[in-house]
């Protein structure tokens, strides 16, 4: 989800940063992206497509929004996939201090074996403050991503598909203190895709992000480190067996993952703003059978708050 953290900040006064202060932070942000882009042939990210990664996001509990965003991924050369998604996404409120975080993808997929295209999974968090004072704020999320995408779209294995075919649960908590902003968070599949190459059963996912945040007069900066490990192998069908299913698991398929996450948000209006963010990673990922796997990804789009 795009921050808004900006909306927030742009309202008060209150520990606003210097213009030299925050020229360092700009600058250190760019140095970091651009050491990790000078590296990109050995780089390899899954900034969860899976649905994790919307755990801890950096929304402000009190804020309401409507947006949408365009984000491209590249798979990397082995497979050659590139994912065009366009992103409809609302963090609207439910009851008292509960909101819903909504996110509704439409996905193409294109690679040397042919493309496929459509809606993708869509994703559902109820979210609430649970405990704050002036200094910590604590928020537990609970939700899942809905299998509402297709798996054998244009008859091509699972990493090309639009939709990961399984119903997914969601859970975790985020603390903010100060400019930090940190989260964790589950993902809970153990279904098996039905698509007819792979039958895929991922397996489940563990998120702890640690980020900064800050404001600059009418722009606002993040930097973060989102940590994803697989709990346990994936499995897929082996297709040699006649006359039955057999399913094998896929060794390494359960490695840990380290991403760099840098975002900037530019107040428009009041209530509109251009966000964009960035994603790459430190750690290699051999294994892309559920298409997640990114070299690189990127990210811009516009939010609107009431």
């Amino acid at each position: 989800m795009l921050p808004v953290y900006l909306g927030e900040a742009s309202r008060r006064t209150d520990g606003a940063l210097q213009p030299d202060k925050g020229a360092a932070i700009l600058k250190t942000i760019a140095i970091l992206l651009f050491i990790s882009l000078s590296l990109f042939d050995t780089l390899h990210s899954q900034c969860s497509d899976a649905g994790v990664c919307s755990i801890g996001s950096p929304h402000s509990v009190r804020e309401h929004s409507v947006g949408i965003r365009y984000i491209y991924g590249f798979g990397g050369a082995e497979n050659g996939l590139t994912f065009n998604t366009v992103q409809v996404e609302a963090s609207l409120p439910i009851w008292g201090d509960i909101r819903a975080l909504i996110a509704a993808p439409w996905t193409n997929v294109a690679g040397p074996l042919g493309s496929a295209n459509g809606l993708g999974d869509i994703t559902l968090i109820l979210s609430s403050p649970v405990w704050s004072n002036d200094a910590i704020e604590l928020s537990f999320h609970l939700g899942g991503k809905l299998a509402t995408g297709a798996v054998n779209e244009g008859n091509l294995a699972q990493a090309y598909q639009p939709g990961l075919g399984t119903n997914d649960l969601l859970f975790g908590a985020a603390v903010k203190h100060g400019t930090m902003r940190h989260g964790v968070g589950y993902q809970f599949s153990r279904q098996r895709s039905a698509n007819n190459f792979t039958r895929l059963e991922r397996g489940d996912d563990l998120l702890l992000r640690v980020g900064y945040f800050t404001h600059i007069e009418m722009a606002a900066v993040s930097l973060e480190l989102l940590g994803i490990q697989r709990i346990h192998e994936s499995t897929i069908l082996r297709q040699s067996i006649v006359g039955g299913e057999e399913f094998v698991r896929l060794a390494d398929s359960d490695q840990l993952q380290i991403n760099l996450l840098g975002s900037a948000t530019y107040l428009l209006t009041e209530d509109l703003r251009l966000a964009a963010e960035a994603a790459l990673p430190f750690l290699q990922r051999d294994i892309n059978v559920d298409g997640l796997k990114r070299v690189f990804s990127a990210a811009i789009g516009l939010t609107v708050q009431f």
